[in-house]
């Protein structure tokens, strides 16, 4: 859509008034996007579950190399 169109845009926002279960949906979809793609605790999480498969391949490649010198 183009953002300049406000008629388009006066129909859509008419669309999800006339709608409500929709716009709820929609909302409660972007809500999840943004909390799962964009807030800094998730990301935290992902960080911290890399660094976890990091050492943990470390380890065991660490080991490895320890045991096939023995």
């Amino acid at each position: 859509m183009d953002p300049s169109d406000l008629e388009s845009f006066a129909t859509a926002l008419r669309f999800l008034v006339e709608n409500p279960e929709i716009a709820r949906r929609m909302a409660n979809a972007g809500r999840e996007r943004v909390t799962e793609h964009f807030l800094a605790a998730s990301r935290v999480a992902d960080y911290v579950s890399l660094i976890g498969l990091v050492e943990a391949t470390a380890a065991t490649t660490a080991g490895g190399a320890l045991e096939a010198k023995a």
